[in-house]
């Protein structure tokens, strides 16, 4: 004290130094954005110069931000939360300095971006299952929550809500809403659906009739139990392509055949599909159709004594039934006609008529025309023939060296009238064995 005063003496002014730097708020418990505070610092000391700081920075005026009273009141108008400090006063004058303990402002805001979430993230959740919403938002203090269901407030509250073995009835669009005690103010979110589906269960396809015939109208149905969102029709293990014939309506749920084909056989599959599962049925498609196309094969020749086979056949299904007639009379009824010709009169023409019992149509009448012979011809090797022609001419030789011994016979021996008629009748015999070869 004593060098400053001489200190001042020199100069010949009285100055006092800093000392007791304090800062008083109208208030710290604040709301952003409506509330407003005044910090005033005084001091001791003579020729003061203020300087406010929010942390390490110096506070500067602007258009929420004024100093007054030479600097020694500082106003905030509309705090935001980065108006919270510290804040500090600084003091001055040419010779010392001092500041300000720490002042902290607690200003409430929010609660604002709201964030809700499901989990499993998922688009549906199977009936029986579990799920977990949650819900967070930027506030302080810490919002409080509830929960909405299709708009209707629900007993539930927490950041959390859980749903365990969840129904049908759970389905619907939930939203998580924040509240702010202090700044009263809420925010809700956007809703998000929650959908709950029963797993689809015994698929079937079934048909309008079960002896579809060709050219009449079938319907095949695709049914299930439980949540259906798509149908899929494939046939024989590929994906179905519609034919002139062929409709798909009530979502792909009936496959309607206007005028059915017999190429419209085959293995029908439906696939019944939502997020949950799928499931696929199958219906064999039969068309019954026919006979057409009737043929007989067989010979259109054959000699007495042969065996006669023809066989008739047709297009259909299922197989036809046969009926064979000739000339106007029954014979049998099979496919394959079996006969011992005994007669020429077996000649004539054979008809075959096919049937399907099933379609009821009866084909047109196909005719065979068969012609009967009386002789056989044998089939002969050459070597077989060349035998015969050396018999032929062994036989005759001895036939004419033997009537030509019984000649000279006669005439050299001038035989009685007794041995010549018994001569003469074996000259006769012996030219009848010739005449037979």
């Amino acid at each position: 004290m004593e060098i400053t005063v001489i200190h001042l003496i020199i100069l010949g002014v009285i100055t006092v130094p800093v000392s007791n730097v304090t800062v008083n708020a109208s208030g710290t418990d604040l709301v952003e954005f409506s509330s407003s505070v005044h910090l005033s610092c005084s001091s001791s000391g003579s020729s003061l110069s203020f300087l406010w700081l929010n942390g390490s920075s110096e506070v500067a005026a602007s258009d929420r931000v004024q100093l007054t009273d030479g600097g020694s009141t500082l106003t905030i108008v509309n705090v935001t939360r980065y108006d919270q400090g510290p804040f500090r006063c600084r003091v001055f004058n040419p010779f010392s300095n001092g500041t300000s303990d720490p002042v902290n402002l607690t200003i409430s805001y929010g609660p604002e971006n709201i964030y809700f979430t499901i989990s499993p993230t998922q688009e549906s959740f199977e009936e029986g299952s579990n799920t977990s919403l949650s819900c967070s938002a930027v506030s302080r203090p810490s919002a409080l929550f509830n929960w909405f269901l299709n708009g209707d407030l629900q007993s539930d509250t927490g950041p959390e809500l859980t749903l365990i073995n969840i129904q049908m009835s759970h389905s619907g669009n939930y939203s998580c809403q924040a509240f702010n005690k202090k700044t009263m103010r809420y925010q809700t979110s956007q809703p998000s659906v929650v959908s709950v589906l029963e797993r689809i269960s015994g698929a079937s396809v079934k048909s309008s009739t079960n002896m579809p015939i060709e050219g009449s109208s079938v319907n095949l149905t695709c049914d299930a139990a439980g949540a259906v969102f798509t149908r899929k029709w494939v046939k024989d293990g590929s994906n179905l392509t519609l034919t002139e014939n062929m409709i798909l309506h009530d979502n792909n749920r009936v496959l309607s055949f206007i005028s059915l084909n017999k190429k419209d056989s085959g293995e029908y599959s439906c696939k019944i599909s939502n997020p949950i599962n799928t499931e696929e049925a199958t219906y064999t498609v039969v068309v019954n159709y026919g006979p057409e196309n009737v043929q007989i094969t067989g010979p259109n020749e054959i000699h007495i004594e042969q065996t006669l086979t023809l066989t008739c056949s047709a297009e259909s299904t299922p197989s036809a039934s046969y009926t064979w007639t000739l000339n106007g009379a029954e014979l049998q009824n099979s496919a394959i006609f079996t006969k011992n010709i005994t007669e020429l009169s077996d000649s004539g023409n054979y008809i075959c008529e096919a049937m399907n019992n099933v379609t009821g149509r009866t084909s047109s009448s196909v005719v065979h025309q068969l012609s009967v012979t009386a002789v056989k011809t044998s089939p002969c090797s050459a070597g077989c023939i060349a035998g015969l022609v050396i018999a032929c001419l062994v036989i005759c030789g001895a036939g004419f060296g033997g009537g030509y011994y019984i000649y000279k016979k006669r005439i050299n021996n001038k035989p009685q009238a007794h041995d010549t008629e018994r001569e003469e009748h074996m000259y006769e015999n012996t030219s009848e064995v010739y005449e037979n070869i």
